[in-house]
Formats: structure tokens, sequence, C-alpha cells
């Protein structure tokens, strides 16, 4: 990334929509640590979409 290209951030529903869960599965997906995030202002939370898509990638399951 260079200096001009910022990182996309998600809002918490988008993260939930995504990976369908609810926002409370998200937002507890941040508290333990299992997805990084921003914490802007003390109270917003947003995840960059980098960080949500090398979640995803690590916790595929293979189809069997």
């Amino acid at each position: 990334m260079n200096d001009t290209q910022l990182p996309r951030l998600l809002k918490i529903a988008e993260v939930a929509g995504i990976l369908q869960v609810s926002k409370t599965a998200a937002y507890l997906l941040v508290q333990v640590g299992e997805l990084p995030a921003v914490h802007i202002a003390g109270k917003t939370v947003r995840v960059r979409l980098e960080d949500l898509q090398k979640y995803i990638q690590e916790h595929l399951v293979e189809a069997r």
C-alpha cells in the first residue's frame, strides 16, 4: 500500500453481512482478537477489508 492508497474500512454490519453472522458475533470476533479492528474515537469500530479477507482465507473449510 502506498501513501495515497488508504485501506478500505468496513462497518461491523458489513462484516456481519459478508460472514453471514449477527452483528453480535462479528463484534465478538473483534473482542476476542480473532479479527483485528481499528477503533476510531473510542467507540467506533472498523475492520480493514484486507484483515477480513485474511480471516476468511485462514478459516476456510474444504468440502469433502
